[in-house]
Parts: C-alpha cells; structure tokens; sequence
C-alpha cells in the first residue's frame, strides 16, 4: 500500500497529539507483525464496496470490476478480505456538553463496537476538541477499553487538526485501516486548513466514515473563535468530500441512542467490502485518478477516487 505522505513537508503545524502507554503500543506491533497490511510500491490495493438498492452486492468475481487508473484498464484481483486484519481508529468530538446520559451511552456504544471486532483486528480511539487527545493507543480490539476513554468536554473545536494527527497516526496501521469520525463538523480553531486534511488523506489507505452527531453527541456552538482559526465553519462539505476522496460514507446519528445503530452499519459495511489488487506498472509519482465500476450492474460503486505515487 502507499504509506501516508507528509502534506506540505517543512510547515511547522501546531497540533498536539498526547500519546499514552508506549509500552503497549510497541508489544502490539510486535505481536502483530506478520498481520502488516503492506506492500511494495508495485501494488495498489482499492477497498471497494457495492450496492443496490441500498443492499450490498455479495458474491462478485475480479473480472466482473472494471478499474481504470488514469483512463486505463488494469487487470485486477481479488484479496479475501477475511485473511486481511482490520484497523478501526474512533476520533471523537470532545467539544461539546457530552455529559451524563449522553456520555454513558456513547462509551457503552463504543465498548459494544469493540467486542464485536475480530480476534485479529485492531482500534485505537482519540478524541478531540482544541487539542487531539489518544484515549486509546492502537491496539488488540480485545483488550479492553477503560473508564476513562472520553474527555470532559467543552473548550473549541480543532476538527482539522484532529483529521490530519489521526489519519497520519494511522499510518502505523497493521491492517486495513477505517477511520470512523464522530462530530457535528465544526471547527474553530484548527492550524490545519480542509486542503491539507485532503491531501493527507490522498496519501493514506484510510477509508473515513463520518458519523453526523448533530444531535447525538449533543454538541453547542456558537460564537466566534478567540484563537488563530477565526470563526465557526462548519465543515460538512470537506468531510463529504474525504468520503467521496476515500469511498466511505455518513452515516446519521440524531439520538445518543443511534451511536450504536451507526457504528452496527459500519462495521456490516466494512465486512461486506471488496479488496481489489493490481499492479500500475511505472506509476509516474503524483496523483492518478481511479475508476471503479461493475460490468453489467447498475450498482452504486464506492471506492478511492485516486492514489498517490511516491517518488523512487
């Protein structure tokens, strides 16, 4: 796969990343090792899923995707997706009143969501509001996840910031990595503009769900930021525009009850993916734009809209 990429190397980004229980993170890697979702740069994997009538479409063979990098058809593979680990990072939205009920329900979803993971995969979870914070460093899924697993809550919003700092941590991933955003996509206080979260996202292999917590995290808004980062933006288009970059999806949580509905359709979701390999030949280093369509289906195809070559 095409490790992540530095975007605009040589800028100083003041985004602060607390990383916690080292130790731990290291064992994992080591213990994981023969998992590593890698390959060498003469590979390009796109993680694929299809629908119909809003149903995934299951059973399809590698002849029936047509794939065409940069206009032109590539002879593709299948991967048994149940052979690869998956990675799942949580990013939380931190900022607003997640207290009380809201707060049990939505560490009790995510506890759910982590015992339901395979054996083999792995999840890290951070959550965010002026700073990124690792709650959970990435890890076994089985080990459990803790009581303190959510911030207090309040403060700005650095949702930039977040994206940038957990889709380059994911870049120590051991399997295919999904990144599951939770947020009302406001941001007021972020270093990082929406060009660089897309251009770090073009460099990585995460594929970003996004899950709408307008009302179910119970964010509060309101008012100008008092730090560089300006006004309150909403950021729902960039975030739309990372799924449609990496394949994923949104997902509506309108209720703290729904958190659990959204992350039971991702992971149905993530499960029921195609993992498409081929071999680009002398990609040229820069961005190629990627195709991915079913022969003979009127299906709704979601899949990375393009990868990044390195220079050799």
């Amino acid at each position: 796969m095409w490790r992540p990429r530095t975007a605009r190397r040589g800028l100083a980004v003041a985004v602060v990343l607390v990383l916690a229980n080292t130790q731990a993170t290291s064992a994992f890697a080591s213990a994981q090792e023969s998992f590593r979702f890698r390959a060498d740069v003469e590979l390009v994997y796109v993680d694929v899923f299809v629908s119909l009538d809003g149903a995934a479409v299951s059973g399809l063979t590698a002849d029936r995707f047509e794939v065409l990098d940069d206009g032109k058809r590539r002879d593709v593979r299948l991967v048994d997706v149940q052979a690869v680990p998956q990675t799942f990072a949580l990013l939380v939205d931190e900022s607003g009143s997640i207290t009380g009920k809201k707060r049990e329900i939505l560490h009790r979803a995510l506890t759910d969501f982590s015992r339901r993971l395979d054996a083999n995969a792995e999840l890290t979870v951070l959550g965010f509001a002026e700073r990124t914070t690792l709650r959970r460093p990435l890890g076994f899924a089985g080990t459990p996840l803790g009581g303190d697993l959510l911030g207090d809550g309040g403060g700005f919003t650095a949702l930039n910031d977040a994206l940038y700092v957990t889709l380059s941590y994911l870049g120590g991933a051991h399997g295919r990595p999904i990144l599951v955003v939770f947020t009302d996509g406001m941001d007021n206080a972020s270093f990082v503009d929406e060009e660089m979260v897309l251009d770090a996202a073009r460099g990585s292999e995460a594929v970003v769900y996004f899950v709408k917590a307008d009302a179910g995290l119970g964010v509060v808004r309101g008012g100008a930021a008092l730090i560089p980062g300006g006004p309150a933006v909403r950021s729902s288009a960039m975030l739309e525009s990372l799924i449609e970059l990496t394949g994923g999806r949104s997902v509506d949580a309108g209720r703290p009850e729904q958190v659990a509905d959204a992350l039971e359709v991702i992971l149905a979701e993530v499960s029921a993916r195609y993992l498409l390999v081929f071999e680009p030949g002398q990609a040229k280093p820069g961005w190629h734009e990627l195709r991915v369509g079913v022969e003979g289906l009127s299906a709704d195809v979601r899949a990375r809209s393009g990868y990044f070559a390195s220079a050799p």
